[in-house]
């Protein structure tokens, strides 16, 4: 199959797709190989889908933007091709990291800030990752967005303004929603939530609220007891704001791996271990509970859950559907053979407020907004960026815990304190491509040192906006 691309056949009177009479040259690529589908997307080609691929894996176009996409996931390679046409962006794909070697690296960067030779260890997997893209020459590019199946692939690049997006899910609806949210002049930062618990020593939040009065904005602190569980929950759920700061601890919540013996809906008798943590919070104004549950499957006879040639193996049928019709925790209680506790269930990623372990489970901010989440707790890259993305206009988050020394340096924070002063005389919106729109030299060399440094990743919308008061 043959079809035509062209810039005269995108515009409104352009000659038809149909018409060969000026096609320059013929270039043959495979149907699913999107970076040469991109490559004649701006030129006069006919293309041949029958064809294998030949060529590199990167179609050069502005230096401004790299959109760099984990293959893996043929939707999200078209939605990133996609992306980076409608920015003027060059455009590249990288191999998919293998899911076990992902779920290590990961593994890895989460134990960056439980003690020992950080620089060491941190260089290792910065130099590992920086092996995997291949080499080309990133610095070249003044800002690189990473579509990732989930490893902050910025680590490996510090001498470029990196961003990311999660590839699945919603990648899509994520763009469509950033560019949504970038189009009103009235949209800026009009509200912030600022919420600190007072769990960690010398909070920015002061520093960070001084900034926002100055440039105008509405800010509305939740400090000490005032941020509970409860409450912060409620007010992401039910009132917009454009600006959301978070200053607290992370990481995977202590609890339980609980083991229940029961017979499944096919007559097998069953051994399944879950881990399992829970997150309370109090209601005073109904004088109510509301309790969030956390289960992570550890094995199902004797099967770890992550070992794929094992499960294919085992008759799962329907030991799970069984075990989720059970009527609640009490119901379960009757199959719990033993109970043990343990100091991580993998992937809860709590928050610590002031009452409490919060589990952020929100499937999205309040209608109408789409803010700007800067979340300064300890390993929050890990999950809670997923889940934050969602209607969210861009999130800041840790990729690991700080060192001592650099919670007490304060560098991070003062840095985008500075940029909130530099940013407000000006009329005109700043691109968050570039990560809290380093659109100087010296804000840009900022936050590439703020990315190597301090392993800060971000989580941004390359299409969006903000713009100050």
């Amino acid at each position: 199959m043959s079809i035509i691309l062209s810039p005269a056949s995108r515009s409104a009177g352009g000659r038809s797709t149909r018409d060969l009479g000026r096609v320059a040259e013929v270039v043959r690529i495979s149907g699913k190989d999107v970076v040469r589908i991109y490559g004649t997307r701006s030129k006069e080609l006919l293309l041949d889908l029958e064809s294998p691929p030949v060529g590199p894996d990167l179609v050069e176009a502005g230096t401004h933007l790299l959109v760099a996409c984990e293959r893996g996931n043929d939707l999200a390679e078209v939605v990133a091709s996609n992306l980076a046409f409608a920015c003027g962006a060059s455009f590249m794909v990288f191999p998919e990291l293998v899911e076990e070697d992902r779920d290590n690296w990961l593994e890895e960067i989460y134990a960056l800030g439980q003690g020992g030779e950080l620089t060491n260890q941190f260089g290792s997997l910065a130099q590992r990752a920086r092996t995997h893209l291949g080499q080309l020459d990133f610095k070249r590019f003044k800002t690189i967005l990473f579509v990732t199946a989930g490893i902050p692939w910025g680590i490996a690049t510090p001498e470029s303004v990196t961003t990311h997006m999660h590839r699945y899910p919603d990648f899509g609806r994520a763009i469509i929603e950033g560019l949504w949210a970038s189009q009103s002049a009235a949209r800026s930062a009009r509200t912030a939530l600022l919420i600190d618990p007072q769990t960690v020593e010398g909070s920015e939040i002061p520093g960070i609220n001084k900034a926002l009065l100055k440039n105008g904005s509405l800010t509305h602190v939740m400090r000490g007891p005032a941020a509970t569980i409860t409450r912060v929950q409620f007010m992401l759920d039910l009132l917009p704001h454009d600006i959301i700061v978070l200053s607290s601890h992370a990481g995977d919540a202590p609890g339980e791996r609980v083991t229940y013996e029961y017979v499944d809906a096919d007559g097998r008798q069953r051994c399944l271990v879950v881990d399992e943590t829970l997150g309370i919070g109090y209601d005073r104004f109904e004088d109510k509970f509301i309790v969030t549950f956390c289960h992570r499957f550890h094995s199902l006879d004797g099967v770890d859950w992550h070992d794929k040639a094992g499960k294919a193996a085992l008759p799962i049928g329907s030991a799970i559907t069984s075990w989720h019709a059970m009527d609640g925790p009490i119901d379960r209680k009757k199959h719990i053979v033993k109970q043990e506790a343990i100091p991580r269930v993998v992937g809860s990623m709590g928050i610590q407020m002031h009452d409490g372990v919060w589990l952020f489970t929100s499937h999205g901010f309040a209608p109408e907004t789409a803010p700007l989440v800067i979340n300064n707790s300890c390993w929050s890259w890990h999950e809670l960026s997923e889940r934050m993305t969602l209607r969210a206009h861009a999130v800041m988050s840790a990729a690991y815990s700080p060192s001592p020394t650099q919670r007490r340096r304060r560098s991070v924070w003062r840095c985008l304190v500075g940029i909130w002063d530099l940013n407000c005389p000006r009329p005109y919106g700043w691109p968050n491509a570039t990560s809290m729109a380093a659109q100087g030299d010296v804000r840009t060399s900022w936050l590439a040192f703020l990315s190597s440094r301090y392993a800060r990743t971000r989580q941004t919308l390359c299409p969006s906006w903000t713009r100050p008061t």
